[in-house]
């Protein structure tokens, strides 16, 4: 399976006041991570995974199971990503990654992840075919990045603005909200906590076209109970 979580901040004091966390948030967070996440699982981590020394970082990240994926955050030191322990490190702009997952494949589904970089090389769109918004049904193609972008015409996932309805640059302070991000905010504080897997992000998207959509439920056999199986089953491991 793959799942998407964003923003951890592990070892950020301020956090927790900054974002309205519970006192218990790094524990439940590793408690969480362990309990849904399997060894043969990949997780990508859309950037600002922790704060401090590396060396603290990796005594954490050795308690996470799962092979783990990374788009930078403004908080991270790329150069400690991979002495951390992270698999694969999205760093250029339009780079892309095939990632095998057994439970998609038995249903022909090999999604590839396309990394936006912040905004800073460029339009992204340019990386992408109009023609084709979701490309081959066999090979969705999914965009991801740290801080969001907006008109983003695939499925679409970010992070960086934590619970906030803002948005926020370096070179223009506050923003409005962006009502224009066709995609899905999975900071740590609105998804609960919990790494979320890629189908259910995908089933959930009010914004994925009805034949893609119908596509995915018949072949990966997910619908509205299944759905609520799955979460009810993942809260009770817990």
């Amino acid at each position: 399976m793959i799942h998407l979580i964003s923003d951890l901040h592990f070892n950020h004091e301020k956090i927790a006041f900054y974002c309205n966390r519970p006192d218990d948030w790094q524990k439940r967070v590793i408690r969480y991570c362990q309990a849904l996440i399997k060894p043969q699982d990949t997780v990508i981590c859309l950037g600002d995974f922790g704060w401090g020394s590396w060396h603290k970082l990796k005594e954490i990240f050795d308690l996470l199971p799962g092979e783990w994926f990374i788009s930078p955050g403004n908080h991270d030191n790329p150069k400690h990503l991979a002495k951390i322990g992270f698999k694969y490190i999205f760093s250029k702009h339009g780079a892309s990654a095939t990632i095998p997952d057994s439970d998609l494949y038995k249903y022909g589904l090999t999604p590839q992840f396309f990394y936006i970089k912040d905004n800073i090389e460029g339009d992204p769109r340019g990386h992408f075919d109009p023609r084709e918004p979701f490309g081959d049904l066999e090979r969705p193609k999914i965009a991801i990045s740290h801080q969001p972008f907006a008109m983003i015409p695939w499925p679409y996932f970010y992070g960086h603005i934590h619970n906030s309805p803002f948005t926020f640059s370096t070179e223009n302070d506050y923003g409005p909200p962006l009502f224009g991000v066709e995609g899905q905010n999975v900071s740590l504080e609105v998804i609960n906590y919990k790494p979320v897997p890629l189908p259910v992000l995908l089933y959930h998207r009010p914004w994925i076209e009805d034949n893609w959509k119908n596509y995915f439920a018949n072949h990966f056999g997910f619908d509205k109970e299944e759905v609520e199986k799955f979460e009810k089953k993942a809260q009770q491991s817990l």
